[in-house]
C-alpha cells in the first residue's frame, strides 16, 4: 500500500508539472498570435495574457487570498474571451481567425485541467489506513524488541516509515503541501513578455 501510494502521489506530481508547461506554451502562443491583430485589440489581449500569466503564478505559489485569487483568475478569462469575440473582425481580416481562436480556446482548457489536477488527491481512508499501519507499526516493535541495539534499528525503521508517510501526505496536498510544482515555465513565460510590443513591428 505504501509503495502504491507513493506512485500515485508521485505520479499526480509529475501530472500537475507538466500541465503548468503545457499551459505556459497556450499563453505564449495565444501572446504571440495577439501581435498580429490591430489595436486596441493587440493591447488589450496582451495586456490581460501578463495579467492572467502573473495570477496563475501567484495562485500557484499561495501568494495571498487563494478565494481572491480563483476570482480574479476567472473573471480575467471571462474578460479575455470577450475581448477574444471583440476583435473577431481584426483576426478574420488578418486571415488568423482559425489558429487565434484555438490557442484562447487552449489556455481556457489548460485552466480546467490544472484546477481538476490539483483536486485530484488520494482517498482520505488510505491516507487514514497509512497512519494506522504507523501506529501498530510502532506498537509490534516497541513490544517485540528488547535489545538497546534492536531499538535503534526499530526507531530507524520507523522514522523512514514516518518520513515516507509524511511525504505521501505533503504530496498529496497540492495547495497546501510544502512540495509544490515549479512554475519556472510560467516565469519564464512572463519575463518574455516584458518585451516592448514595438519589436514585433519591426520588420513591417
Amino acid at each position: 500500500m505504501l509503495a502504491f501510494t507513493t506512485s500515485f502521489v508521485v505520479e499526480r506530481y509529475d501530472e500537475r508539472r507538466l500541465l503548468v508547461v503545457k499551459e505556459a506554451n497556450a499563453i505564449g502562443t495565444a501572446y504571440l498570435i495577439a501581435q498580429a491583430l490591430d489595436e486596441p485589440h493587440r493591447g488589450r489581449l496582451s495586456d490581460l495574457l501578463v495579467s492572467y500569466t502573473d495570477n496563475r503564478i501567484a495562485l500557484s505559489i499561495r501568494s495571498g487570498d487563494r478565494k481572491a485569487l480563483l476570482a480574479r483568475n476567472d473573471q480575467l478569462l471571462t474578460d479575455m474571451w470577450a475581448a477574444v469575440i471583440a476583435a473577431n473582425a481584426s483576426a478574420r481580416n488578418r486571415g488568423i481567425s482559425t489558429p487565434f481562436y484555438l490557442s484562447f480556446t487552449q489556455i481556457v482548457d489548460s485552466d480546467t485541467e490544472r484546477k481538476v489536477a490539483r483536486l485530484t488527491e488520494v482517498p482520505r481512508g488510505i491516507i487514514m489506513t497509512l497512519y494506522v499501519f504507523l501506529v501498530v507499526t510502532a506498537g509490534v516493535l516497541g513490544a517485540v524488541l528488547n535489545g538497546a541495539r534492536q531499538r535503534i534499528i526499530a526507531l530507524v525503521l520507523f522514522g523512514l516509515l514516518t518520513l515516507s508517510v509524511t511525504m505521501i501526505v505533503d504530496l498529496n496536498r497540492p495547495t497546501r503541501g510544502a512540495i509544490l510544482e515549479s512554475q519556472s515555465a510560467l516565469i519564464l513565460l512572463r519575463d518574455s513578455m516584458k518585451v516592448p510590443q514595438s519589436s514585433y513591428d519591426r520588420f513591417k
